[in-house]
This record gives structure tokens, C-alpha cells and sequence, in this order.
């Protein structure tokens, strides 16, 4: 899965010395010290993309919400569309947030 997803990005993205725009939202660390940001294509945002191919889960971010539905929506649409981790072969029947609030 994770192959597909980079070669989706790098298609996505158009190759190397591609110019993408990183979008801050609030935070621009997560407490490990991991960038949080929103990555442009031209008016295309790449994060929303890799979620609705089925490549990514969306995880909130708080405080940075400022795309929260529009992600959520995307990552809903992959899930019923049966994309990438969503695929009706071997799903992923919950995230991994949905199972550690099940089963603590």
C-alpha cells in the first residue's frame, strides 16, 4: 500500500523540482516534533487526495481544524467507495482510533 500511495504523490506532485506550498494551520509541530501542515499542487490539495484514494486516515490535529470536515468528508467517500485501505477485498473495518476506544 505504502508504494502505491508515494507513486500516487509523485505523479500527484509532477516529479522532482516540483513546486508544492505548505500551509500552516494553527501549530506547525505535533508534541514529537512532526511537521502539520496542508501541501498545495497548484489548487489541488494533496492531502485531501491521498486520504480520498484510501491511502491515509484522517486524524484531528487540534487546534489546527481548519480543514477538518473537508478531510473527513474525503476519507467517508473513500470508505464507501472501497479505496486503498477502504478496498472490499480486505477492508479496514475501523481506524486504529476507532479499535483503541473499542477495546481499552
Amino acid at each position: 500500500m505504502g508504494g502505491r500511495c508515494k507513486k500516487t504523490l509523485e505523479t500527484l506532485i509532477g516529479g522532482v523540482n516540483q513546486s508544492i506550498n505548505l500551509e500552516f494551520d494553527l501549530e506547525n509541530k505535533d508534541k514529537f516534533n512532526r511537521t502539520l501542515a496542508y501541501v498545495w499542487k497548484d489548487q489541488l490539495l494533496l492531502n485531501e487526495e491521498i486520504i480520498k484514494q484510501g491511502y491515509a486516515l484522517f486524524v484531528a490535529r487540534l487546534p489546527n481544524n481548519k480543514y477538518n470536515r473537508r478531510l473527513e468528508r474525503a476519507q467517508q467517500w473513500a470508505r464507501i467507495m472501497g479505496k486503498g485501505i477502504w478496498n472490499p477485498d480486505k477492508p479496514m473495518r475501523i481506524t486504529p482510533g476507532e479499535y483503541r476506544r473499542l477495546y481499552r
